[in-house]
């Protein structure tokens, strides 16, 4: 059986919706269901139970679950120490990243790479997307941790990695009138007072858009380049913002999040890296990111 597969298997197992596996994986549904219906053939079981409605996995298709996920951390390690041998790599990796991100991704992410590669240096830069990119430009960093707001947007040599899908929330004060709610759809932010951070303005683009597919316009100011100014702001002119669910990491009692329920607005995480860069440890980091966040949703 492929490894693809197994992978394939995992992503819908995870998101048990077959567009959404596809799109994760960027390959067409009639493929992935080809690749599953394969995968069910080999095992000898049905391992989903489909209907209209519905995409669940059978008792079956769970133990399967478990079995393919621990070959494919098996297989990721070997592959890992494969390459560690044959290059007798025992360089830097620079790493870039945003920094109310960082938290989130990157203590996990560290430990298990310098589990599996000792040797490696690595070194660490937080930087905001517009300087990110223009190190990773011109090397002073190797790879960098940023959204990846709008994959439509081009970078000429520069390739997006996702690693992970982050649901958007409303970042507003704890006097908003909308603090007290746990979710609310986007459409409720028609003349609603609301922020543009120019901290990341792919992300303030990619927020411009989907205002405009959801035919919203709300008031609107410009924030300030820095995102800890954001909180005085948010009080000053109860006002709110967009933000992925990373943010989620400003620890602030006048702060509070609330989640947007829109099923089609998220942001995908990615890591970032020049196509001509050959620093032999940024697959092996992509390597380890994909064990342990691909298709989660945070």
């Amino acid at each position: 059986m492929k490894i693809d597969y197994m992978r394939e298997y995992i992503t819908l197992s995870k998101t048990l919706n077959f567009t959404d596996a596809a799109n994760l994986l960027y390959m067409t549904q009639p493929a992935l269901s080809r690749h599953i219906a394969l995968t069910e053939a080999d095992i000898g079981a049905q391992l989903f139970i489909r209907t209209k409605h519905y995409v669940e996995l059978t008792p079956m298709g769970e133990q399967v679950l478990k079995e393919f996920q621990s070959i494919i951390e098996q297989y990721d390690v070997l592959l890992g120490r494969v390459a560690q041998f044959n290059t007798g790599f025992a360089g830097e990796l620079r790493i870039a990243m945003q920094h109310y991100a960082s938290d989130t991704y990157m203590p996990a992410l560290l430990d298990l790479f310098r589990s599996n590669f000792p040797d490696v240096r690595l070194l660490l830069q937080p930087l905001e997307h517009k300087e990110m990119i223009q190190s990773l430009l011109n090397e002073s960093v190797d790879i960098g941790l940023t959204g990846n707001a709008d994959s439509n947007i081009y970078y000429e040599n520069i390739r997006f990695h996702n690693i992970s899908r982050e649901r958007l929330y409303l970042m507003i004060s704890d006097t908003h009138p909308f603090a007290g709610m746990d979710s609310i759809e986007i459409s409720k932010l028609a003349n609603e007072i609301l922020i543009l951070s120019k901290a990341d303005e792919r992300f303030m683009d990619y927020t411009i858009n989907i205002l405009n597919r959801h035919k919203i316009s709300p008031r609107t100011i410009v924030a300030d380049e820095r995102l800890d100014v954001l909180p005085f702001l948010l009080t000053e002119n109860k006002a709110s913002i967009i933000v992925p669910s990373h943010l989620k990491t400003i620890n602030r009692k006048s702060i509070r999040f609330v989640e947007i329920s829109n099923e089609d607005l998220y942001l995908d995480m990615a890591l970032a890296y020049k196509s001509s860069n050959n620093n032999p440890a940024i697959p092996l980091f992509i390597q380890q990111a994909e064990h342990l966040f691909v298709c989660q949703s945070i």
